[in-house]
């Protein structure tokens, strides 16, 4: 296959906005999709390399392994390597175990399988993980166990067929990745059923341009498609964000331009002389190693600062890991392709080893992360040894008042919090109301989940339910949130509940300083002794709140309990400070959340509700004052910026006065 430098400066496209999304740069809200790019390329080129072996009859599988061997290996183990002492200055145990499992599911190429199951990608989480990036190497890798062997018992048959068969599962593919995008966006952006379409698209473009000389093409059409292909790429790097369903419809954007630049941007078109210009190509050169690089160089920068580094940082952190993938590909990459220096024996010895010892040693830091966590608050002073215990066992997911290992609370039959209204939960819910009478029902987001434990740790009815879901809010609900189902079944349902409560994230409501949504960023990015910029209050997604809330109240009685404060202190600011520091809020958080009450009790104002909904003001029930509400020597209340953990929820449940869950307008 000839060499196409415009396919390098394609590589470059992919690769710098991936970097600068992760970085933060807001101008780059659609970074992302350079691994769709990515993709297309990989898809393309491989494709192209087994066309050409299977034409020449040459085709072998221990040829074509190796060629991947030599590809991804060598740069990969030389990044898993430095980040091991890393991970052991800079994670928590908790954050060290994850680490280990998922350096482990590296070493088997499955780890998109296993972010899949720990948390979306675009989760605030998921900016510290150090080895997220590595879901598409593993998609890729799934995906060329299939094709050569594929291509290989299907040959016979004749291009054309094989055509055939590649574009209908490509276009099941998509199918499948437009309806997951809406019902399961996790899976359908870390699995290979609905990311396989993005390979293929590539795959096709290489029978195309295998018979190229039988489609003959206009230089002018070449020109324009080549353009329009860097112009679509550039529009969804501008115009998508976070929110942007992916992979979905909304991904033919950038692979489609992807796919119109390798089928018709050359060398002798000048969108492809702008591609294939020296400093494209030098960056599309060393793009794998500079997206190896990118992703462990922003974690560990999160996880060793108590305050999140700002812009300028990650712009430096981002240049250097453009500076170490050029180093990793010219000091590793081109040294490991050359056969001469390393025979396919040794390139065999040197991957089965890597690949063992990494995966040994993910197995055994997950197997050991126990002891670990025993170990680690030994290294501090004994008189503040119990704290950061504490630290410890607040960061993990079984933080909430009598929650489950895996985080679920099934207190008894009729006390228990759930995520999702199904069939089996509503037929629960008919039950309890025949044994106990109406009940109550918390409803919200993940800090309803701390007003669960809340109530749950303050009084023993016997029948009291959460359905509640991290990221779910009714003035931005997605699919699998459950206030539909919720109205639906309080409607059908009337007497089920005496009394429904509702608590969500404030600063959902609030507006930056650029006026764009809310987000912990606001806090965690600036230090903790300076004041927090906002623009405003989001008066459109306050309205939609209480609207949903309204409606429900004309059925059964709903207070919201509005937002509580959040003081946005890490738990690094927290190892680095001690369990002695006065600690504070920032200047004017308070007046902050002050404004978010009124601001919210306004709008209400504004409109007319029944006079069996209300709101309630969770900040002057609970009080908070720091520093006796964050920590002391022997408890921790919060288990990060914003949540409870379990000692605070039992702590704050006792606030609450013995009236509490009487429903508004009630004579009782």
């Amino acid at each position: 296959m000839d060499y196409r430098r415009e396919i390098d400066g394609l590589r470059a496209l992919a690769v710098v906005p991936v970097i600068l999304f992760h970085a933060g740069f807001e101008v780059f809200g659609g970074g992302f999709i350079g691994v769709d790019v990515f993709f297309v390329i990989s898809g393309y080129l491989i494709t192209s390399i087994l066309l050409k072996d299977l034409e020449r009859g040459s085709f072998s599988i221990l040829d074509f392994y190796e060629r991947r061997a030599r590809r991804i290996l060598p740069a990969l183990f030389w990044m898993l390597l430095v980040c091991l002492p890393m991970a052991w200055l800079w994670l928590l145990p908790g954050d060290a175990k994850e680490f280990s499992q998922s350096l482990l599911a590296t070493s088997l190429f499955a780890s998109n399988v296993f972010f899949w199951q720990q948390s979306g990608y675009f989760h605030a989480a998921a900016e510290l993980k150090p080895l997220l990036h590595t879901w598409s190497l593993a998609v890729e890798e799934q995906y060329y166990v299939i094709l050569p062997l594929f291509m290989l018992s299907c040959w016979r048959y004749g291009k054309r067929w094989i055509i055939g068969v590649l574009g209908s599962i490509a276009a099941i593919s998509m199918i499948l990745a437009e309806v997951g995008s809406r019902t399961h966006p996790d899976a359908a952006f870390y699995l290979v059923p609905t990311r396989g379409w993005e390979l293929l698209m590539g795959a096709l473009a290489a029978f195309y341009l295998s018979q190229r000389e039988r489609h003959p093409v206009s230089p002018a059409m070449r020109e324009g498609a080549g353009w329009l292909g860097i112009a679509m790429i550039a529009a969804a790097i501008l115009i998508y964000n976070k929110t942007t369903r992916f992979p979905s419809i909304y991904t033919l954007l950038p692979t489609v331009g992807a796919l119109l630049i390798i089928l018709f941007a050359t060398q002798q078109t000048r969108s492809g002389r702008f591609l294939g210009n020296k400093a494209f190509v030098g960056i599309g050169l060393c793009s794998y190693s500079a997206y190896l690089w990118h992703q462990p160089l922003f974690v560990f920068a999160r996880h060793a600062e108590a305050v999140e580094p700002g812009k300028l940082a990650f712009g430096g952190l981002a240049l250097l890991s453009m500076l170490l993938g050029w180093a990793s590909w010219r000091f590793i990459e081109t040294p490991f392709r050359n056969r001469e220096r390393l025979t396919r024996r040794n390139l065999g010895i040197f991957s089965f080893v890597g690949l063992v010892i990494f995966a040994c040693v993910g197995g055994l830091g997950s197997m050991l992360a126990k002891t670990y966590e025993e170990y680690w608050p030994t290294r501090f002073p004994k008189t503040q040894q119990t704290f950061y215990r504490n630290i410890i066992t607040t960061s993990q997911g079984s933080q909430n008042f009598l929650a489950a290992e895996s985080g679920k609370q099934n207190l008894t039959a009729c006390r228990f919090n759930v995520s999702e209204l199904d069939s089996k939960v509503g037929r629960t819910l008919l039950e309890c109301r025949a044994t106990h009478g109406p009940g109550f029902l918390v409803l919200g987001d993940s800090h309803a989940i701390d007003l669960f434990g809340v109530i749950s740790s303050r009084f023993n009815n016997p029948f009291i339910i959460g359905l509640t879901s991290g990221g779910c809010r009714p003035h931005t609900p997605h699919r699998n949130c459950q206030y539909a189902a919720v109205k639906a079944f309080v409607q059908s349902h009337p007497e089920t509940f005496k009394h429904i409560i509702y608590e969500q994230a404030g600063f959902y409501l609030m507006r930056d300083a650029r006026g764009n949504e809310g987000a912990r960023t606001m806090f965690t990015k600036i230090p903790h002794d300076q004041a927090v910029p906002i623009s405003g209050y989001d008066k459109e997604k306050i309205q939609a709140t209480l609207d949903y809330l309204v409606e429900l109240a004309g059925v059964t009685p709903v207070t919201w309990l509005l937002p509580r404060l959040e003081p946005h202190i890490s738990r690094r600011f927290l190892i680095q400070q001690g369990c002695h520091y006065r600690y504070g809020l920032r200047p004017n958080l308070a007046d902050l959340f002050d404004g978010l009450e009124q601001e919210i009790n306004s709008v209400a104002a504004a409109h007319p509700a029944p006079p069996n909904f209300r709101l309630l003001s969770q900040n002057r029930l609970m009080k908070f004052v720091l520093p006796d509400d964050l920590a002391n020597c022997d408890a921790i209340y919060w288990s990060d910026g914003d949540h409870l953990s379990s000692a605070g929820e039992i702590r704050f449940g006792q606030r609450l006065p013995p009236d509490f869950l009487n429903p508004p307008n009630s004579t009782h």
